[in-house]
């Protein structure tokens, strides 16, 4: 990696957090100055705009919580149990986020409205890839007979992530990690119940 390839990553991962954190439209180039211990004229020298790093820094959280969250799916031999390991994981979420600041999708969800349609579209993409991970869990499941037949994958996925997302947002809000663990417990029984071959409980 070249010197100049070198500096950018570091001040992608330095000022990170921080967009994360702040949020992006609150995260100063004083506050990523600050971060990096680099002049404005080196952050600039490597980096077109603040657009530009909020883009990459977002990417790079994601890429925090997706690896993570492989690690914790691939550990496990069944749907099933796959499907649980995400909620295990989405349960730390409010007591201790992967990204300082919390979910680095739902935060930038929150603020990427129309003012930052590129920004927007990454989030939109990260959702979409969540979603196609519990789609291919549950479309292997079956193929294994692990899974009910006519379970409806797209819907179920939706509903899953969903009821998740929702919950850790409230759990967030409200200070409550009760509210995320009660909404847990609710698809834990909905992937038993619905999901589930009888032969697999």
């Amino acid at each position: 990696m070249k010197k100049s390839e070198r500096t950018r990553q570091y001040i992608i991962e330095q000022c990170a957090p921080v967009f994360n954190a702040k949020g992006y439209a609150a995260t100063s180039i004083g506050d990523i100055m600050r971060q990096t211990g680099l002049t404005k004229g080196g952050i600039y020298g490597n980096f077109a705009s603040k657009d530009e790093m909020a883009l990459l820094a977002f990417e790079h959280n994601a890429q925090i919580v997706m690896r993570q969250l492989r690690e914790k799916i691939r550990e496990q031999p069944t749907a099933p149990l796959k499907l649980n390991a995400m909620l295990d994981f989405f349960g730390t979420y409010v007591s201790n986020p992967p990204v300082e600041g919390g979910c680095p999708i739902l935060n930038t969800a929150v603020e990427a409205d129309d003012l930052y349609p590129e920004l927007r579209q990454h989030v939109v993409n990260a959702f979409a890839l969540l979603r196609q991970s519990v789609e291919k869990i549950l479309a292997r499941g079956i193929e294994f007979g692990q899974i009910k037949p006519n379970a409806d994958v797209r819907v179920f996925a939706v509903t899953f992530l969903a009821i998740l997302e929702g919950a850790i947002v409230m759990g967030r809000v409200s200070n409550d990690e009760g509210l995320l663990h009660t909404a847990i417990g609710r698809v834990r029984r909905m992937i038993d119940e619905e999901l589930v071959k009888k032969e697999n409980r």
